[in-house]
């Protein structure tokens, strides 16, 4: 309603549109190189911004080192968005798995548990809980956090294939088979079976 009742035929009006457009393409131009690349976009944040979000630019440019198998990187800047917050969305389940993967596990899922109780929507670090437990012989409270998984997310594939193989370790072939049966069916609705 407000653009019908302006006229741009109106010289006001015509120059404060053409002004405002002239501020935001001067802002745009000096944030260019924060869209250089994806490095940039990331590394920009870390310097010029506030304690919140340089913890979360720390988190994404580990995430994009430990994608180039960069590791020991990653974990320090993990590592430096924990010292910064130590509550940044993803910060302690990256930091715990790095851990974890370093033979560190217990430590590891400490960090895990952290990341669940501050982000509970998170299905991460649920999956690496239910890693943890079935690998350290606790089977039983891992099935827990693989339930959990399929609470959180129906389309967790993980959980279902996690929840048969448990099943049928405790010789329940009847649950195992549901769920394996429930995984296939997801599959097939997604186009993903063979």
């Amino acid at each position: 309603r407000l653009f019908k009742e302006v006229s741009l035929s109106s010289s006001r009006a015509a120059y404060a549109c053409f002004g405002l457009a002239a501020v935001f393409a001067l802002i745009s131009l000096g944030h260019e190189s924060s869209f250089a690349n994806r490095w940039s976009f990331w590394t920009d944040p870390t310097e010029n911004t506030s304690p919140r979000f340089m913890a979360a630019a720390y988190v994404n440019l580990g995430k994009l080192k430990e994608q180039e198998g960069r590791t020991e990187e990653a974990f320090q800047d993990y590592g430096h968005a924990l010292q910064i917050d130590s509550t940044v969305p993803k910060g302690n389940n990256n930091y715990g798995a790095m851990l974890y993967a370093r033979g560190k596990k217990e430590e590891g899922a400490a960090y895990f548990k952290r990341e669940h109780r501050l982000q509970p929507y998170n299905t991460d670090p649920v999956n690496n809980l239910g890693i943890y437990y079935r690998n350290t012989g606790h089977p039983e409270i891992a099935e827990k956090y693989w339930l959990e998984l399929i609470r959180m997310n129906r389309y967790y594939l993980v959980a279902y294939k996690e929840l048969a193989d448990y099943y049928r370790a405790r010789g329940d072939m009847a649950k195992s088979a549901m769920y394996a049966m429930q995984k296939k069916e997801i599959e097939e609705k997604a186009g993903l079976s063979k």
